[in-house]
């Protein structure tokens, strides 16, 4: 994800600040990366993690 953050910038882009925006530029630039925001949000997400306990 880095890679692909660091040469959209390098293109003369600014920094995704629109969710899905950044969403689909990591995706789009690196397939392999499909859903990985996703699993990032619900690791972090603590209501997430709480409702699996309940």
């Amino acid at each position: 994800m880095t890679k692909v953050l660091y040469h959209d910038q390098c293109q003369g882009n600014q920094p995704q600040l629109n969710v899905n925006d950044f969403v689909n530029l990591i995706e789009y630039k690196d397939p392999k990366l499909q859903g990985f925001f996703n699993v990032l949000y619900n690791a972090m997400n603590s209501k997430e993690k709480n409702q699996k306990w309940f």
